[in-house]
């Protein structure tokens, strides 16, 4: 194995294993020579990842994807792009899809790359002074770019604004921060990759005023009694985990607070919890009503939700197995975190519905959450 890479398993593991950055399959890391780009296969997590959850490709095979003409039907073109991608592998008998990312991977010149869903970084990029404040803390050190669809979309936009900052700086940048997504980190070797995540942590730590409180709240045992009765009215889901902490005391007050963690900020949300939760303000120990509110809300979005905000109790995440509905809550659970902490730049900026519409209907992430599922 080369160095390269037992330093690149060390760095995805490092980021992998601290959900303040990573959660579940999130987040994507890689490294590359002249001829090879070795990245992290979609799906798979960072915090135990091995060699074989890379896949290798061939760098001059997606250079020639840089001037490729695409369909302009989106279904077509994200087609297109995912078998090129595949066409790309070294290996074309690896089973193994490589991160949709592959190609930002690719473009951003530096030979180690950690993309993660930072907490603090995500606390800024989804909200609403996001470019303001960017600027204030780090100048020309960062690339912003404005929210725009994973995948091809991104990577075109990506390499667009890599060659402005380039004839504007004479350099690339080692920190892009892309809005309501997440944030990446490139450079030369792994020390320098961590040096830049800590530089960038606590740049926007110092402009965090508001003290947050994930303290866990007991959970009445009447509730943790009732709550299989509501999950057998339930056609895809077996498991739960029941969070109450004191921030969630904070969202779940009204319908009015509840707003804050309505809606998805970041893919990532939408691929582990879906883009629409049931909030019940009202005693949850009238089950019929709660019954009804459930499947209510299943006619209306065609699935029974996966994320149970009740006033009171806090948030029941539901899943197939019990290690997912721990992976959904923590999800979501840093979702509240990030909403909370965007007060202190302009409030959170939630994703719009063109832009939830076009993550629920892409088959990138359906696969993402299929590897997900049989994880």
């Amino acid at each position: 194995m080369k160095q390269e890479i037992t330093e690149l398993i060390e760095i995805s593991r490092f980021y992998g294993k601290n959900k303040e950055f990573v959660i579940a399959g999130g987040g994507n890391t890689s490294f590359k020579t002249e001829s090879t780009l070795w990245v992290k296969a979609s799906g798979t997590s960072l915090n135990n990842i091995t060699e074989k959850g890379f896949v290798s490709l061939n760098r001059q095979f997606l250079n020639k994807l840089t001037s490729k003409e695409y369909s302009t039907d989106v279904k077509n073109r994200e087609n297109e792009v995912k078998n090129d991608l595949a066409a790309s592998k070294i290996d074309p008998n690896s089973e193994l899809r490589p991160s949709v990312e592959a190609m930002l991977h690719h473009i951003i010149p530096h030979s180690f790359i950690v993309h993660t869903h930072s907490t603090i970084g995500n606390a800024l990029l989804c909200s609403n002074n996001v470019e303001k404040v960017i600027q204030e803390l780090f100048g020309n050190k960062a690339l912003y770019i404005s929210y725009t669809d994973p995948g091809y979309l991104l990577y075109k936009k990506t390499e667009e604004e890599l060659k402005k900052y380039f004839e504007t700086t004479g350099s690339y940048p080692k920190i892009i921060l892309l809005q309501n997504h997440g944030v990446f980190v490139s450079g030369e070797n792994i020390n320098e990759i961590k040096q830049i995540y800590n530089f960038l942590t606590s740049a926007i730590n110092n402009k965090i005023t508001r003290d947050i409180d994930i303290t866990e709240n007991p959970i009445p045992d009447a509730f943790i009694k009732w709550i299989p009765k509501l999950i057998e009215k339930f056609q895809e889901y077996s498991f739960f985990t029941v969070r109450n902490t004191k921030l969630y005391d904070y969202f779940l007050q009204n319908s009015q607070t509840f707003l804050g963690i309505s809606k998805p900020f970041t893919p990532d949300i939408i691929v582990y919890c879906k883009s629409k939760y049931l909030f019940i303000e009202d005693n949850w120990q009238d089950t019929d009503k709660v019954f009804s509110k459930v499947s209510a809300f299943h006619v209306k979005n065609h699935y029974y939700p996966k994320i149970i905000l009740i006033k009171g109790i806090g948030v029941v995440s539901l899943e197939v197995s019990q290690e997912k509905a721990d992976s959904v809550a923590d999800v979501f659970l840093d979702m509240a975190i990030i909403s909370f902490l965007s007060e202190d730049f302009g409030g959170p900026h939630f994703m719009n519905k063109k832009q939830i519409s076009f993550i629920e209907n892409w088959e990138v992430e359906h696969y993402r959450k299929k590897v997900f599922d049989k994880s």
